[in-house]
């Protein structure tokens, strides 16, 4: 097991813990009953262990996977982003300003050459264009943006690797 697998409490996952992870990042929706039934569980103990996983911090929400391209975001880009000051207080104020908007959904600080990517979707060139120019490139401290566009999905996200041990 790798060390960052454990419990709040220090106590390692158990490979039921790990199997229930796993289900849970395929369907969420999945009820107790059919979690404890794939683990030959009974359904108090898989409660308990759904439980503990939240608690301690490894489920920390329970989405659905929506199809991008149904509610008509033709564009998905990764925009890097070089800043002008790496100040603490105009990193929060750049950091404030992407959480304030729903187009870019996700945003990382990067190592190397930039300082943050953006995962920004737009329903196409033009719009995406015109939030670019109006919106990212007026960030405060933003000095530089690159884009690179989704031309195809190879490998969507869907869920991280759960240790074996």
């Amino acid at each position: 097991m790798s060390k960052g697998t454990r419990h709040n409490d220090g106590q390692k996952l158990t490979g039921q813990e790990r199997a229930i992870l796993k289900h849970l990042q395929v369907d969420s929706r999945q009820t107790t009953s059919v979690l404890a039934e794939k683990e030959n569980m009974s359904t108090t103990p898989c409660w308990r262990a759904i439980r503990r996983l939240e608690e301690g911090g490894y489920i920390q929400a329970y989405r659905a996977s929506i199809d991008r391209n149904k509610l008509g975001f033709g564009v998905d880009a990764f925009v890097i982003v070089q800043v002008d000051s790496h100040r603490d207080e105009d990193a929060l104020e750049f950091e404030a300003a992407v959480r304030n908007e729903e187009r870019i959904i996700e945003c990382a600080i990067v190592s190397g050459p930039a300082d943050y990517q953006l995962r920004v979707v737009a329903d196409d060139i033009e719009e995406f264009s015109e939030f670019s120019r109006r919106t990212i490139a007026r960030m405060p401290h933003v000095r530089e943006v690159r884009t690179s566009f989704v031309l195809k999905e190879i490998k969507p996200f869907a869920g991280y690797p759960i240790p074996k041990r």
